[in-house]
């Protein structure tokens, strides 16, 4: 079926089992082969990100956004009146499924992390276009120079994360 979003985005969702835990995967059509197996135990509702699978395509791009991304998984749970549920996500997701669990901690019970995106395999951007601050750049390919990203300090997370939330937007004023 389809889940309506306040936005008018239509979302297509697969629910299979009707266990007592639930589980809430985004990406259905990457996910939902893997996950259902699990029905047996588990409420499993799988959907597919606007603009992506079977989901409505989105014609203005600049709607795009992880916090879009955020509030559609909120219709999501709303729509099935679930109380507290456990997220599935892959790669990049994570950070959205953290916004959201920052957003209704009481709605989320744990977060299962797929095949998540590694920082320390990204040495620095090879599209010098991609929409990061020339001066986010500088700071973090000097600091991956001056060796500190082989020793993994906390202080090259921010410089990095400067950079790279620009990858997984839409467009780059997205990544604020």
């Amino acid at each position: 079926g389809y889940v309506s979003t306040s936005a008018g985005a239509k979302l297509y969702y697969r629910k299979p089992g009707g266990g007592p835990r639930t589980i809430i995967a985004p990406l259905d059509f990457v996910l939902h082969p893997f996950l259902k197996q699990l029905s047996d135990i588990a409420t499993v509702i799988t959907y597919d990100m606007r603009a992506r699978g079977r989901s409505s395509k989105i014609a203005n791009v600049e709607t795009l956004s992880i916090e879009q991304d955020v509030r559609d998984l909120e219709a999501v749970r709303e729509h099935f009146k679930v109380e507290k549920f456990t997220p599935v996500v892959f790669s990049y997701l994570g950070k959205m499924v953290i916004l959201y669990a920052a957003a209704h901690p009481d709605r989320v019970s744990r977060i299962v992390q797929l095949g998540p995106a590694a920082n320390r395999e990204i040495n620095t951007p090879d599209d010098e276009n991609f929409g990061a601050a020339e001066a986010d750049v500088k700071k973090w390919t000097e600091m991956r120079a001056q060796g500190m990203a082989e020793k993994g300090p906390a202080e090259l997370c921010y410089p990095q994360w400067a950079g790279l939330r620009y990858y997984p937007t839409a467009t780059p004023k997205g990544a604020a």
